[in-house]
């Protein structure tokens, strides 16, 4: 019985958390909150499922010029995290959350730019 938001329907590509996940880790994701969430910070449990792609070393092919920082309320001392121009969502980030912006590292729309 599914009862987080997870959106995948079947094992394998994971396009919420880019990365393979077998039928008991999909299981796992669909039933368990805190583990969604764990995978949605970046912090999924160790070998549960296979991430394709380091999103921290491959910019993404809609990011554009950074728009301001914003303070990190999830982050020790005075951090201030780059907020730049996405041509999909009109602003986001590249790896930590800021509630209400996307995030490049949990993004469907995420697309490695190759150039």
């Amino acid at each position: 019985m599914k009862v987080t938001e997870c959106e995948c329907t079947q094992p394998g590509w994971c396009p919420r958390h880019q990365c393979e996940k077998s039928a008991y880790w999909l299981s796992m994701c669909q039933r368990v909150p805190a583990l969604i969430a764990a995978w949605d910070r970046g912090a999924g449990p160790r070998g549960a499922a296979q991430a394709v792609g380091d999103r921290s070393r491959e910019r993404c092919v809609h990011l554009g010029a950074e728009i301001r920082r914003e303070q990190c309320s999830g982050c020790r001392g005075n951090v201030l995290v780059k907020v730049l121009h996405c041509d999909i969502h009109q602003e986001c980030t590249v790896a930590r959350e800021i509630e209400s912006i996307a995030t490049c590292r949990t993004c469907g729309d995420y697309r490695p730019d190759a150039g």
